[in-house]
């Protein structure tokens, strides 16, 4: 994902991860399971980022042909 926010996040810190198994696979979950508002397509890829220092945590769905934007 080169998304500018993407990058934003590792600058910041943050890796590309969910912060323990169980987070992991409810996030997934909700992801494969939501639609594109724009497109209307179903099952998004899911994108975790965690900050190991602080503890943040920010999931995002991403439409997979808006993925590389």
């Amino acid at each position: 994902m080169d998304s500018p926010i993407f990058a934003n996040l590792i600058a910041d810190g943050y890796e590309q991860r969910a912060p323990d198994p169980e987070t992991d696979a409810i996030d997934r979950g909700i992801c494969a399971e939501s639609v594109c508002m724009q497109c209307e397509k179903e099952g998004l890829l899911y994108q975790p980022y965690y900050h190991p220092t602080t503890g943040s945590y920010r999931a995002f769905c991403v439409c997979p042909p808006n993925a590389a934007t």
